[in-house]
């Protein structure tokens, strides 16, 4: 046997697919489980370290995946023009030494990641699932272990003005609640055998996170995936079932919150009142829809290129918008300003688009799942510039790419549950 057939061989082996499926998966880990922006903080020769770590490993899978399958699937198709698309801001960008940085960490961290799960993911659903179940409840678990024991695995983490707000292993409450909304739809059906009570805890871990966060875009993020979820008359009809579950979560939910401290309790209620639409932070989001606009008089095509809002910041905003918050605290000014009508039109073709993919193979219990993270994740970037955050920027791709993968590129998600 000749050296190339041997390659070939061990290529086409289910060795070779395992390697590259849980070389994936640790990644995912210590995406999850290391806030690299924040304990990780170093450059190599201006290089943000985790922009190397996950720029290599990503890099790495994708030779390693086309040496499986070089073969362009309608969606790798859709996610280069997705690619081209955002590159074009480079024509006007004001700083574009800077804009390549960005999209390049865009690019490894995000379309390479939903590239590689479209790819690695569709053939092991179920023990994908349970992992990224597994993982996210664990990282939500270390959440209410900050809370209640004032505790965090990075001493960098702690600290924060109220010491009953948790950011886990993600290191921003609001960043931590949005990662959680993304697979609390999976936790949902991950729990639906209501002979294993185990398989309930997840979804407990991941609904107490959220609201300890006290994020309230992931709250609001949350009840609209619930909602979503819901609305399918068949999942309707397993939570009547399931009433042991329901009617435990509600007796938990109610004794935990009875035995909250005062402090807690009242900071709840703060955020529940109708002063904060009147709050600085209200209006800085409310007003830099005007400075958007500002923006887009000046770069209207391409922006100003991907990644240097902030550095048009004091330049275009209008009165009420926060001079040391360089960001409109919404994702999709945020693109406008950055790519222009171009390159954020051509992103909300492509999320539409894929969205109504998953949308019409909703019968799958698992797409449907996704779909509903997904929308809730989308709801949350009006409050907040995600796709900027490794950790919920990684997993909404990663999903994304899981649930086209289960589906198939012809949108037909037959697979048998």
């Amino acid at each position: 046997m000749s050296p190339r057939t041997t390659v070939q061989s061990m290529i086409k082996s289910k060795l070779f697919d395992s390697i590259i499926y849980y070389s994936f998966i640790f990644l995912f880990l210590a995406v999850s489980f290391i806030p690299f922006n924040i304990v990780l903080d170093y450059k190599i020769k201006g290089i943000p370290f985790h922009f190397i770590y996950i720029g290599g490993f990503t890099g790495i899978l994708l030779v390693l995946s086309f040496l499986k399958n070089p073969r362009l699937t309608v969606f790798d198709k859709w996610l280069i023009f997705l690619t081209i698309g955002l590159s074009l801001s480079f024509i006007t960008s004001i700083d574009r030494g800077h804009t390549i940085r960005v999209l390049l960490g865009f690019f490894s961290k995000g379309i390479l990641v939903a590239f590689l799960t479209e790819r690695i993911f569709k053939n092991r659903t179920k023990t994908t699932v349970a992992i990224l179940v597994f993982c996210v409840s664990l990282v939500a678990l270390i959440g209410l272990v900050e809370l209640i024991f004032r505790w965090n695995p990075y001493p960098a983490l702690r600290g924060w003005s109220y010491y009953y707000i948790i950011v886990s292993t993600i290191g921003n409450p609001l960043s931590l609640a949005a990662y959680l909304v993304l697979f609390f739809p999976l936790s949902l059906w991950y729990s639906r055998n209501k002979k294993n009570i185990i398989k309930f805890l997840p979804f407990l871990f991941i609904v107490f996170a959220i609201l300890f966060s006290f994020s309230r875009s992931g709250w609001v993020a949350l009840f609209c995936a619930v909602i979503i979820y819901f609305l399918k008359k068949e999942f309707q009809k397993k939570i009547i079932r399931n009433w042991i579950h329901l009617s435990s979560f509600i007796v938990i939910f109610s004794v935990a919150f009875f035995l909250l401290p005062h402090p807690v309790k009242n900071y709840f209620k703060s955020k529940f009142n109708v002063r904060m639409f009147s709050s600085a932070s209200f209006e800085h989001r409310l007003k830099s829809y005007i400075t958007t606009w500002n923006i887009l008089k000046d770069y209207p095509l391409c922006g100003v290129g991907f990644g240097n809002y902030p550095k048009v910041h004091e330049k275009y905003m209008v009165e009420g918008v926060h001079r040391d918050t360089p960001t409109p605290d919404n994702m999709y000014l945020r693109f406008l300003c950055d790519t222009g009508i171009i390159g954020a039109g051509i992103f909300f073709v492509f999320i539409i688009y894929w969205m109504r993919k998953l949308w019409k193979s909703r019968d799958n219990p698992v797409v449907w799942a996704i779909f509903c993270g997904l929308i809730g994740f989308l709801i949350n970037q009006l409050t907040a510039d995600l796709f900027l955050w490794t950790a919920p920027q990684f997993a909404f791709w990663m999903l994304l790419g899981m649930g086209v993968g289960i589906i198939g590129n012809n949108g037909t998600g037959n697979q048998n549950w």
